[in-house]
């Protein structure tokens, strides 16, 4: 993390904001409280957060520092008393102090966790997911999310796809769910297919032993160690029969293997 500037002033450590917000500064006191000082000196908060924005500590000499990297999108994650929240650029309390933790906002969205579970917030602080899942990863769609959890009986993860608005797009019951590019790669039960976030649909079922990316249109296939390939209707548009293929289409062309031999295919024409 890049620390621009570092003041000692007496009982205070004052340290500069690395973002838009680069004019304010969290103002540490000797009973390691916060509060946010703006650029003409100004404080406009108490001292009562035990910290403004994420940290490293490191060293000036032998007296340890906190480098702040605090405001993301014009908010800062604040905590107090064993609360999390977040405050704005003007140092008021936009997301209240309810959280075990706040991450920074991306993209206008940012994880909270309650009870160690992780839920997502907007601007707004309306929670778009509760907190219940162990894992929330963005996809390609703003408004679509994988989410994780572990299952209780098992004790291995299992995986959904949801939207933003509260719609389960996959239920939580998948193996795996992987982001790629047109479509998500999905396992369960062992077996592979493809979900359409776009058309909002399995257009693979999950039948496959393994599988690759879509390239060029095509995803290579495999069922009982024989490769072919479906295109995004989930037709299989070149028979299941290759030892093996390398990547998949691209340009047009693929090379795979038959009985030892290695072959170049041209992409089959609608």
């Amino acid at each position: 993390m890049k620390l621009k500037q570092v003041f000692l002033l007496g009982a205070f450590l004052t340290i500069s904001l690395s973002s838009l917000f680069a004019q304010l500064k969290g103002l540490r006191n000797k009973d390691n409280k916060w509060a946010l000082m703006d650029g003409s000196g100004k404080i406009i908060t108490g001292y009562i957060y035990n910290y403004i924005g994420k940290y490293d500590i490191t060293y000036v000499g032998k007296t340890p520092v906190i480098i702040t990297d605090a405001f993301r999108e014009g908010y800062a994650p604040v905590s107090s008393n064993g609360k999390a929240g977040m405050i704005d650029s003007t140092g008021k309390l936009a997301i209240p102090l309810i959280y075990q933790e706040c991450e920074n906002f991306e993209k206008g969205k940012a994880q909270v966790f309650q009870k160690d579970k992780v839920g997502l917030i907007d601007k707004t602080g309306k929670l778009l997911i509760p907190c219940k899942y162990d894992l929330i990863q963005a996809t390609e769609i703003d408004s679509i999310y994988i989410v994780s959890a572990k299952n209780k009986n098992s004790d291995q993860f299992q995986y959904s796809l949801i939207s933003t608005a509260g719609t389960t797009l996959l239920p939580l019951q998948y193996d795996r769910i992987e982001e790629s590019n047109p479509a998500l790669r999905i396992e369960l039960y062992k077996r592979v297919g493809f979900y359409s976030m776009s058309e909002r649909k399995i257009i693979v079922p999950c039948k496959y032993d393994k599988a690759l990316f879509f390239h060029d249109g095509l995803a290579a296939v495999c069922l009982e160690n024989k490769w072919g390939f479906v295109d995004l209707t989930g037709k299989l548009v070149i028979p299941i029969q290759y030892n093996r293929v390398d990547y998949g289409f691209e340009g047009g062309h693929a090379t795979v293997w038959l009985n030892g031999e290695k072959l170049i295919i041209e992409k089959p024409v609608p």
